[in-house]
This record gives structure tokens, sequence and C-alpha cells, in this order.
């Protein structure tokens, strides 16, 4: 009987430790083989079926519904992330994406967007389409992805759309860490946005608030 090789033990060792849903690519073991050896072993354990290819390169740990009595679906916002790691993209979700993940729109995107500082990519998962828009690097360095999809949903609805309700929507959304985070990144941006900004920011805590 052939004795499985290490690596692939430790990478499956690996997989089971992570969360149902989780997506990754082969430069996520890239500590444990070689690229060659890490999608070997990948496709060996899809084989298997402890893991799912959802596009070539990106794989995920399918979750088990009981309830439903079926995998659940593909989490694109993983999906993405294993992307951005991939690539070594800084992402963060914009448009319909973005306001879904704020709370600020109940609706479900059929088209998840994301801004990268790398080109401008889409992927076809299923019924839905993941795309990464590129922005300027003056858009994203430097700035947490809280800062830059605060940002980027407010661009969404423009800013005759921005009321009260949607201020204190994002109050709530948004935890006090962050709201520490977007204040300060914020300092160089539009300035009806970063006005908007500081209305989200100055009610939880006025010392890192206060108008300058």
């Amino acid at each position: 009987m052939n004795q499985r090789p290490k690596y692939l033990q430790a990478i499956q060792d690996a997989i089971l430790q992570m969360e149902k849903g989780e997506a990754f690519t082969a430069i996520d073991f890239s500590h444990i083989a070689n690229e060659d050896a890490v999608n070997k072993a990948l496709s060996r354990l899809c084989a298997d079926g402890t893991i799912r290819r959802v596009i070539q390169g990106v794989y995920d740990i399918p979750a088990y519904s009981d309830l439903m009595q079926e995998y659940a679906p593909t989490r694109i916002d993983k999906i993405a992330a294993a992307l951005a790691r991939k690539y070594n993209w800084t992402i963060a979700p914009s448009g319909d994406t973005a306001l879904n993940m704020l709370h600020l729109s109940t609706q479900v995107p059929n088209v998840w967007e994301y801004v990268s500082d790398g080109p401008y990519r889409q992927y076809k998962i299923g019924n839905t389409c993941l795309t990464f828009k590129r922005r300027a690097n003056k858009d994203t360095s430097g700035r947490s992805d809280i800062t830059i999809m605060v940002a980027e949903a407010l661009k969404a609805l423009g800013q005759q759309r921005v009321n009260n309700s949607i201020i204190n929507e994002l109050r709530v959304t948004v935890s006090d860490e962050d709201k520490e985070k977007l204040y300060f990144e914020s300092k160089t941006m539009t300035g009806w946005i970063r006005e908007n900004i500081k209305k989200v920011c100055e009610v939880e805590d006025e010392k890192y608030c206060k108008v300058e």
C-alpha cells in the first residue's frame, strides 16, 4: 500500500482546521510544499470530496446544511479574498456589493463588485459574476478595507441620496475601532464624502472626531 506524501497530509490537516466555506488557492500552502506539489494535492483532495473546485485554481470547503439537506452556495466574498491573496491585490467591496455588506441594501447582488489595485478581472461563479475594477493606488494605498468600502458605498449612492437614515445605519454597522480608522484615513477624500464620514464617526467618540 502506497504511503501518502507528508505534504498531502499536512495540507489536508491545514484545510480541516479552516472554517466551512473558506476558500483558498495553492499560494496559501506555499509554506508546506512547492506550487506543483500543492496543486496535485488540491486536485486529489477535490477528487476525494474533501474540498470543492470553484473556478480554476480556487477551491473551497463546502458547508453542508442539515436543514436544507444540501451544500451551501459558494461564499463569493471568500473567493474574492482568496484571489486577492493569490495575486497580492488590495481589494474592497464597491457598488451594490458594498451597500449590501454595510446593510444599506437588502438586495443580494448578482454581480459582486470589488475595487482593486490590480488589473481588471471578471470571473463567472455559477450564476454570479465576480468583478474586480482597477482603482488608482491613491484611492486604496494605506487605507483599510472598511474605509475603502464605506467610501465606495457613498459613491454608489451619490451625494443627493445620502441622508440621516444612511448615516445612522453606518453608525450602527461600523465598529468604534473601525470608526477611528475611517476618520483618519478619509482626510484626503472628496469633500462631500469626507463630511459624511465625519457624521458617521462623531456621534460615537468625539475625541477622535472633532471638526478640524
